[in-house]
């Protein structure tokens, strides 16, 4: 008892280097929230089962995100359609050049 009354009050000033927080507890001065929210937060970190719910949440945001972008065709075209462009312009090339041959032959053929 004799500690206590000793004790000095180490709560620091405002704006202090010290009022981040004493030793490993954080200095909490209720100016980014409220001391309700502070108390609710502490309760939903302390309870195991909200942990391992929010641990699920996460686990299946992460999975829909990744579905989502497996799923997402009109992206995936627009990432390939860039590299494919010189094989479409070959292929097109490739087909002009035969539909060419082709009418020349049938002239020659009918004896034009």
């Amino acid at each position: 008892m004799a500690e206590r009354e000793n004790a000095v009050d180490e709560r620091p000033e405002p704006g202090s280097e010290k009022a981040r927080g004493v030793g490993d507890l954080p200095y909490v001065d209720g100016s980014a929230a409220t001391p309700e929210e502070l108390r609710a937060e502490v309760a939903r970190a302390s309870d195991p089962q909200v942990r391992a719910i929010e641990e699920v949440r996460e686990d299946v945001a992460a999975t829909l995100d990744e579905l989502s972008s497996r799923l997402d065709v009109r992206r995936q075209v627009a990432q390939r359609v860039p590299r494919a462009w010189p094989a479409l312009i070959a292929v097109g090339a490739l087909l002009a050049a035969v539909v060419v041959w082709r009418r020349r032959s049938s002239r020659r053929g009918r004896g034009e």
